[in-house]
């Protein structure tokens, strides 16, 4: 789902990417009889990071939460799971083990996490199992993903204020946002903004390519529950940006 409130399929490929405005931080706050005509959306971890292509044996891997429609992954709904590890199997016949490299969880905040495997990965093909569907991952070799060291975000506006969005009901609403406006569209692999109220995590949001504005957080999202810990900015609260790149690596915070 995408966090404006439609259905998309979960897969975090660069064309699906390029089309999907994520939002983290959405608090819902629909009346009961809307509750009546929709599922539930719930948050789950979502693997950000692209794997179509080989990593470095040194990659990290960045996960947000997003809104998701599917029960299947109802039991990690919320929170970050602390048994998610790289698999694979090492020898042949009675002679096979395996291996398994756990990985160790760093919240970044609103949202955000940093997944960091125990011990280097080797050259070659690992599940990752525990953030949904098992799925392979490629380390090492020719063609390795390459992602610079996030910078500060230079020359964004940080905007707080109404916005109209499209209601449970089909109608427009009125709902108070945090959108964050970029110089030039975001070229690369998938990026977040994060957000900070007097020093701590109050909103973020992963950046397309292609776009030039997201929203961080808004106040309401149809058949959504809120995800703790993200809000608005107070007034005479300091805010701050910094970006987060698709390893999880977070730059310096720039001031607004």
């Amino acid at each position: 789902m995408r966090m404006n409130g439609t259905v998309c399929r979960m897969r975090l490929a660069p064309t699906l990417l390029a089309s999907l405005a994520l939002l983290l931080g959405l608090v819902a706050h629909a009346p009961e009889h809307a509750e009546a005509r929709c599922a539930r959306a719930l948050w789950i971890p979502t693997l950000v990071t692209p794997t179509e292509q080989p990593l470095p044996t040194n990659a990290t891997f960045l996960v947000a939460m997003m809104l998701e429609f599917d029960m299947q992954n109802q039991a990690i709904q919320g929170r970050f799971p602390e048994d998610a590890a790289l698999v694979r199997q090492v020898g042949e016949g009675d002679a096979t083990t395996e291996e398994r490299i756990s990985l160790r969880v760093v919240p970044i905040g609103a949202g955000l996490a940093r997944y960091e495997p125990s011990t280097r990965p080797r050259d070659g093909v690992y599940q990752l199992v525990g953030l949904g569907r098992a799925r392979p991952i490629t380390f090492g070799g020719r063609g390795a993903l390459r992602v610079s060291p996030p910078r500060p975000p230079s020359r964004v506006e940080l905007n707080v204020g109404p916005m109209r969005v499209q209601g449970g009901s089909g109608g427009v609403v009125t709902t108070r946002a945090v959108r964050a406006t970029l110089p030039a569209p975001v070229t690369g692999p998938p990026t977040a903004l994060i957000a900070y109220w007097d020093g701590e995590p109050g909103a973020a949001a992963l950046v397309p390519q292609g776009v030039t504005e997201v929203v961080l957080f808004r106040d309401s999202i149809h058949c959504a529950s809120p995800l703790a810990g993200t809000r608005a900015p107070r007034a005479g609260e300091e805010r701050e940006l910094a970006t987060v790149d698709a390893f999880g690596r977070v730059s310096r915070r720039a001031r607004q």
